[in-house]
């Protein structure tokens, strides 16, 4: 009889222990869900002429991953993300938000995001505007002041 109790507690100790590793891994992930969040918000608004208040169809517009205030407009150019987008007719544009999946354990989607956009267009000044958003920002008229090298 001894033998037979024996021959089982080897089998039973593997077992409890599979069990236990299943069940923390549930409770270690129980909260953990996959959740898309914004990674870097968009932009939409209007290129305009700082001192004539006209459209400007064809500025480069972008959102740009430096912090602010950055070390030169330029810079903060180069280090845009993609789309780099143009204006449209009546100086239009519209930057996509940047978003990604991925599992956490808190909501990570709960404070706005810092966006930096960048416009540039030939014969005016590179210019920057900082924003938040959790999403799409609406930021209206962005003005452009002609370039001091004319």
């Amino acid at each position: 009889m001894r033998a037979r109790l024996s021959a089982k507690t080897p089998r039973t100790k593997p077992m409890l222990g599979v069990f236990g590793l299943c069940a923390g891994l549930v409770w270690i992930c129980s909260a953990c869900i996959p959740l898309r969040y914004t990674t870097s918000p968009g932009a939409t608004g209007r290129i305009v002429d700082a001192r004539t208040q006209a459209p400007l169809t064809g500025a480069e517009v972008l959102i740009s991953r430096s912090t602010y205030p950055p070390s030169s407009p330029e810079a903060a150019f180069t280090n845009g993300r993609p789309p780099t987008v143009m204006s449209r007719e009546a100086g239009q544009f519209t930057v996509p938000l940047e978003r990604r999946i991925d599992l956490y354990f808190l909501p990570v989607d709960a404070f706005p995001r810092f966006g930096l956009l960048v416009v540039r267009h030939a014969g005016y000044e590179t210019t920057c505007v900082p924003f938040w958003s959790k999403s799409v920002a609406e930021l209206g008229d962005v003005k452009l002041n002609p370039s001091k090298k004319n």
